[in-house]
């Protein structure tokens, strides 16, 4: 599966393996690292005939703002340390550099449950 890497990421692994970014910013990876690196911001292209070089959602958007009421307090309610602690405990990893505004949008992800 070929998948985005997010904004700001120079390297990537799984399970103990180095992944290879290609010069249009995209790893290629089996199914199962294909889940995990979506846990992290990796997003999916559109199929295999997708423009690499077409405009994309940010790795840190949020994907479906509706869903937002439903948990709104618990996320939005956090500061910054707490948002790293809730990522943490959901099994989200972070890469520096973030604005708490991409944490929050993380949190909300994170909160919908498995990919």
């Amino acid at each position: 599966m070929k998948l985005r890497v997010p904004s700001g990421c120079g390297a990537a692994s799984h399970d103990g393996h180095a992944i290879e970014i290609d010069t249009d910013g995209c790893v290629t990876v089996e199914d199962h690292a294909a889940q995990a690196l979506r846990a992290h911001g990796f997003l999916p292209l559109n199929g295999a005939d997708a423009k690499l070089d077409a405009p994309h959602e940010p790795a840190h958007a949020e994907p479906n703002a509706e869903k937002h009421d439903s948990y709104g307090d618990e996320v939005d309610g956090l500061n910054r340390r707490g948002l790293f602690a809730f990522l943490k405990a959901k099994g989200v990893g972070v890469c520096l550099p973030i604005t708490n505004d991409e944490l929050r949008a993380l949190a909300r992800r994170a909160n919908e449950g498995p990919y």
